[in-house]
């Protein structure tokens, strides 16, 4: 109709939102204006689009390189830093094992002495009670960068828990199939009621030992706490719960809020796979950017 509306045209069509749809009119009319539109396509899709991300591609590399290569730089300026203020004599080129003991101490507070010895380890290998720079320069990363844990010898305290915590999650897992499958049994319709409240009372048991309000002395779960699905596992327990309650007091729809729970409480079953567990991280990191 006009030239702003005609580009505007163009453009849609070298998104190939509005293809074949935009030119189909004038295709009708002439089958000799589909070169035209063939020949823009082609154009705009294939060279265009290609130029426009491959220059932006290349801008976003050149930007990375040159951020990598300045954090380098202020990484081998800190190094060097660091070494000079721990440096008692500026003749010395040497540095003394206790100034960097100390130091550790001060950058990782809740270490204690044994895994002090095992950075120092690192660092001054030969106990020569004395780091040159290059070995100080190659061997602070590898001492920061280190994650040092003390091995934790399970008790049968947290095993019985973990037996527990299995044996909840497949029966919950069981439980909520069987229900929503075409499953039928006198046997079963007889303890709906009754196994949820069984499953939902040992499943709040288990998630009460393994947050430890009470801090219970040698108690570690095996499987550690994770905020998504023990958090959901909360949830779904609250809500049989809640369910339980209105039984108790006689109102309507106790059992759609026990089955609701246990629906939820099928999460539970996930944080024993490491598969799932590395999903659930990954999303947490990539959500908040």
């Amino acid at each position: 109709k006009n030239l702003s509306s005609s580009w505007l045209s163009l453009f849609e069509l070298s998104t190939t939102v509005v293809n074949p749809s935009l030119w189909m009119p004038m295709y009708e009319k002439s089958r000799s204006n589909a070169v035209f539109f063939v020949f823009f396509i082609i154009v705009s899709v294939f060279y265009l689009h290609s130029l426009v991300l491959s220059v932006v591609f290349q801008t976003y590399i050149h930007a990375a390189s040159e951020i990598h290569d300045r954090s380098v730089m202020d990484r081998e300026e800190a190094v060097r830093r660091a070494f000079l203020a721990l440096l008692r004599e500026e003749s010395s080129e040497f540095i003394s094992a206790s100034s960097v003991r100390k130091t550790l101490q001060i950058v990782r507070p809740h270490y204690n002495a044994m895994k002090i010895k095992a950075l120092m380890d690192m660092l001054d290998p030969t106990d020569q009670h004395a780091i040159d720079y290059q070995t100080f320069r190659t061997k602070i990363r590898q001492a920061l960068n280190a994650s040092i844990r003390t091995a934790r010898s399970n008790t049968n305290f947290a095993m019985m828990v973990e037996l527990i915590a299995v044996l909840v999650a497949g029966l919950n897992f069981l439980y909520v199939i069987m229900l929503t499958s075409t499953f039928s049994a006198d046997w079963f319709n007889s303890i709906v009621f009754s196994g949820g409240c069984a499953i939902t009372l040992l499943g709040m048991f288990e998630l009460a030992v393994r947050f430890n309000p009470t801090r219970i002395s040698n108690f570690t779960p095996i499987t550690r706490l994770n905020p998504t699905f023990d958090g959901l596992a909360l949830v779904g327990g609250l809500v049989s719960c809640y369910g339980i309650l209105k039984y108790v007091i006689g109102t309507e729809g106790s059992i759609d809020y026990l089955l609701m729970g246990r629906a939820i409480d099928t999460i539970r079953m996930m944080r024993f796979f490491p598969m799932f567990r590395d999903v659930v991280r990954r999303s947490s990191d990539v959500i908040p950017a």
